[in-house]
């Protein structure tokens, strides 16, 4: 789980290193069709992308990891 995943260059580089992950990119819905051009077309069985607001609960509950970057400005 990526929290304020951009358009997931960072998530599409965990998973091309690590084959065995599910990642979801949480954004705001505007950045879905960056999301869309960026992840390639083979690894997005395994990279999700899902509107998000970080100012609301987190709809993902027990995830193994949440990963924040660069977001903790607001």
């Amino acid at each position: 789980m990526k929290v304020g995943g951009s358009a997931g260059h960072v998530s599409v580089e965990i998973a091309a290193a690590n084959p065995d992950l599910l990642l979801i990119v949480q954004e705001f819905a505007t950045l879905k069709l960056q999301f869309d051009a960026t992840v390639p077309q083979e690894l997005k069985s395994r990279i999700t992308f899902q509107a998000h607001d970080f100012f609301t609960p987190q709809p993902i509950q027990g995830a193994d990891v949440y990963f924040f970057k660069h977001i903790l400005h607001d």
